[in-house]
């Protein structure tokens, strides 16, 4: 069994420096706070989170290991965005509503060996977060780039201590073996959303086939 004590003490030491330095980000999307993984492809990922209480439980409840929620962390090849309504519950996301983690919009990059997931949430109450962020996605992802700059030190992946590993974690198979949407990106938005009405037509736009900034 994979020994992540290090990996899970440097999330919570970098705790502090990661929310200063999203919030911005946050105060100015309405969220409550920022999850990040970085999912290399050596099968290892860096974890982070504004949540304290939230990394110690991931900790506890082995949440490294669910592989269940590799598609939050892995986008689909032509989905560089997501809602986590979209997704199939699991024990995560189960855990998230529990603590009242909720209305999550996601953002991916991909870097040269590696994945990066950006989940920004709020409160049960504030529903419009993921309204607010399809609406704005060139400033969002600006916000994201000036994040990516300065928290670099933080993201940093290259020291192997900060990162958690998985035997039930294979990054290979995960992204080979992974469902996929049933037809089409925009049957499966309309699954979830319903056909698409002028109010909705740029939310399955912008979730249809966005370019992924690098």
């Amino acid at each position: 069994m994979a020994d992540n004590t290090q990996a899970f003490k440097y999330s919570l030491s970098a705790k502090e420096n990661f929310t200063f330095l999203a919030s911005p980000m946050l105060e100015k999307f309405g969220a409550t706070g920022l999850s990040y993984c970085k999912t290399i492809f050596n099968d290892k990922r860096l974890y982070l989170h504004t949540n304290e209480s939230w990394i110690k439980l991931y900790c506890e409840r082995k949440f490294e290991d669910a592989v269940s929620h590799a598609d939050h962390y892995i986008p689909h090849e032509d989905m560089h965005y997501s809602i986590e309504r979209a997704f199939k519950p699991d024990i995560i996301a189960e855990a998230n509503l529990s603590m009242g983690l909720n209305h999550g919009f996601n953002v991916y990059r991909r870097g040269g060996d590696y994945y990066e997931f950006f989940c920004l949430f709020t409160s049960h109450e504030n529903q419009n977060l993921p309204n607010l962020c399809i609406n704005n996605l060139d400033v969002l992802n600006q916000y994201i780039d000036d994040f990516r700059k300065k928290a670099g030190f933080i993201l940093n992946h290259r020291d192997q201590k900060r990162l958690i590993s998985s035997e039930k974690w294979n990054f290979s198979s995960l992204n080979e073996n992974k469902e996929k949407p049933p037809g089409n990106i925009n049957n499966f938005l309309n699954k979830i959303l319903g056909p698409a009405t002028d109010r909705d037509k740029k939310l399955h736009k912008c979730l249809e086939r966005p370019r992924i900034p690098r």
